[in-house]
């Protein structure tokens, strides 16, 4: 558990300074509305060039499957995304967190629980950034 809050803690001094030197005001509501179009595309390739599904993908696959999401944010999401270093932050704790249950660490219930907690917290620091900078 204090391993999860010292890395929210990095993610938000990381993403303190990339906000920092964002534009702000409506520039940061179109991008966000842009990055959630990038999201949402992303969301039927995921599934079909990387095998994700609701279900946690097979101990064996999961670092794999973590990669090549992290392949497709980087082709899709990136180029729109708001606070880059955020995103590239919360994609290195989905690699970290594949990496856990693929070691044994974690059960298949937790993987999920952690995943969904993990981008939570994206969307809720990229909300509380866009606000601040407002």
């Amino acid at each position: 558990m204090h391993k999860s809050i010292a890395r929210l803690a990095i993610v938000l001094l990381l993403s303190g300074c990339a906000a920092s030197s964002q534009p702000s005001d409506n520039n940061l509501v179109q991008k966000k509305s842009t990055e959630q179009a990038a999201w949402n595309k992303l969301e039927g390739l995921s599934a079909a060039k990387c095998g994700v599904s609701p279900l946690p993908p097979a101990r064996t696959d999961a670092v794999k499957v973590s990669n090549c999401v992290t392949t497709l944010v980087k082709e899709y999401v990136l180029p729109h995304a708001v606070f880059p270093d955020l995103l590239l932050s919360s994609r290195t704790e989905a690699l970290d967190i594949a990496e856990r249950y693929a070691n044994g660490e974690i059960s298949a219930g937790e993987y999920k629980k952690l995943s969904e907690e993990r981008l939570k917290n994206y969307r809720s620091s990229l909300s509380y950034f866009i606000n601040q900078q407002a």
